[in-house]
């Protein structure tokens, strides 16, 4: 038997938690692209329905187009994405499999290219908070008792809202 728990069943202060990660993350300068990038492909990598479905729309939002959202989960290396985000994906998942700074040395002087260290620092932020609320989802079974829209969920508003 699945049991399967509403998000506005989660206690109110651990999500307002979470969502402050998420606005931190924006409100310090890490670019939406980004931020969408990593949380949709580990939300798919972690096989998390739940903020799949949700980063799916901010990540359109974000001006990914419809090919890269469909894709995003699978291997970066045939993503149709810039080398660097292609590793910035790649840095994502070692992020997730808990690699130690010595496995991650490879992606983060790639990025450090491209992203300041704040930045960097913000993208480990961001894997850490998508995990939360994949983990959630996952051992929860969490769902929407909605179709996820601000009218339609109680405390969802515009995009900075849930996972």
């Amino acid at each position: 038997m699945k049991i399967h728990i509403e998000f506005d069943l989660t206690p109110a202060e651990f999500r307002q938690a979470l969502r402050q990660m998420s606005e931190g993350l924006k409100a310090r300068g890490l670019p939406p692209r980004v931020i969408e990038l990593v949380k949709l492909h580990l939300s798919r990598r972690n096989g998390c329905a739940f903020s799949s479905e949700f980063h799916e729309r901010l990540a359109r939002e974000a001006g990914l187009d419809e090919a890269l959202v469909a894709a995003l989960g699978s291997d970066p290396d045939t993503l149709p994405l810039p080398a660097w985000e292609r590793c910035l994906l790649r840095h994502a998942e070692l992020i997730n499999a808990l690699a130690d700074a010595q496995a991650l040395a490879p992606t983060t002087a790639e990025l450090s290219l491209h992203l300041c260290r704040e930045h960097l620092v913000l993208v480990a932020m961001a894997c850490a908070q998508i995990n939360a609320w994949n983990r959630l989802g996952r051992s929860l079974g969490m769902t929407w008792a909605a179709p996820v829209t601000p009218a339609a969920t109680p405390g969802l508003q515009g995009t900075a809202q849930a996972a």
